[in-house]
Parts: C-alpha cells; structure tokens; sequence
C-alpha cells in the first residue's frame, strides 16, 4: 500500500489521538520544521486556539513527530483536520528528521487566517505534552510546551473534550490535567548541577 509522510506537530504527535482519526498512522521519527515555532494561533469552531507553525528566526526548529500513513487514509486525515475550515494541506513541506539529518517532504497543515490572540483549551495542550513525553522530547522542549498559556474547556458541546480526555487516559494522563501539568513542570525543570544551589 503507497504511503505518504505526515508531520505531526500539534495534538496529532500523541500516536492514540492520530490513529484515531487515520488507523494506519505508524510514527517514523522525531522530526523538526527549521526556521518555525508553534503557536496556537488557528480560530477554532470550538473558541479555543489550535496549533499552527509560524516563521521564525532560520535557526529556530520546531519539533515534532514523522509518521507514516497510508494514501487510502488521506481523505480521513483531510476532514479530521478540516480543510476549507481555517487548515490547508501543504504537501510537500520540508522537515529534518532527527534520527538521519536527513530532508525530507511532508504533508502538513497550516492555519489560513491565524489569529495570535487565540489561546488553548486545557486538553488539547494536554495532549500535545503528552504526545511530546510519548516521543521522549528533551527537557529543554517539555518546559517550552508548558509555558504556553490554556484556559479550561468548561463546556464541551462538540464532544471534543470528552473524546480526548479518553485519550488522555489511554496515554496514563487521567481527567487531573491540574495535577499532570504540576507533574509534567517538575518532571522538565533543569538538573541541577553539583555544587549549583
């Protein structure tokens, strides 16, 4: 079956979240998008923001997770991210795969009309610190991830928080985000050094 080589940058790094919505996503590598950082700048029906790549300084590199997907579950893929609805695919978008250094083009998807006002709802940042812990990401990476700023998602008339707090849970994060964000903050803080009060 031909496949095509998907950049995951946002919740979809989280293996659980992505192969809920395309079963043949398999994950290949940390990867990294050079010269872009994350936002949460893409409008979403839901009020929140979602996750978009905006340019940065060329020696910035956002990471994220390579995977492999089968073309069959492209379409899936396409109405799980909403093109026409505020996200457009971009095919051949370049990423540097941590494993070879290699260069490689990616699918991706990217906010038409970002808004850097947006912020986050607590879940969806939970599964990007989760999908991010699952691809062991550095230290350095997991403290930028939990700088961002979320609100809590205190009504969930679309079921998205429902269905990611389910997994969450698959992913050993539970319905506490509270008390994993607390977790996740002391887990990433720097080692000391010896002798470093």
């Amino acid at each position: 079956m031909p496949t095509f080589s998907y950049f995951g940058y946002g919740s979809n790094m989280l293996t659980a979240r992505l192969q809920a919505r395309c079963k043949s996503a398999t994950p290949v590598c940390v990867a990294f998008a050079e010269g872009y950082r994350l936002s949460f700048s893409k409008p979403s029906f839901d009020g929140s923001g979602k996750g978009h790549l905006v340019r940065a300084r060329k020696r910035i590199r956002q990471p994220g997770v390579l995977f492999e997907i089968d073309v069959k579950d492209r379409g899936e893929l396409d109405d799980a991210e909403g093109i026409g609805k505020g996200y457009d695919r971009h095919d051949e978008f370049p990423v540097r795969r941590h494993d070879t250094k290699e260069i490689v083009n990616s699918t991706v998807y990217l906010a038409t009309s970002p808004d850097p006002t947006c912020i986050p709802y607590d879940w969806y940042l939970a599964l990007i610190v989760a999908g991010a812990r699952e691809h062991r990401f550095d230290r350095r990476r997991m403290r930028q991830l939990l700088a961002f700023n979320s609100k809590p998602h205190l009504t969930s008339p679309w079921g998205g928080k429902q269905a990611a707090l389910a997994l969450l849970e698959v992913a050993e994060v539970g319905d506490d985000l509270a008390a994993f964000f607390a977790d996740q903050a002391e887990l990433s803080r720097p080692l000391r050094s010896i002798g470093t009060p």
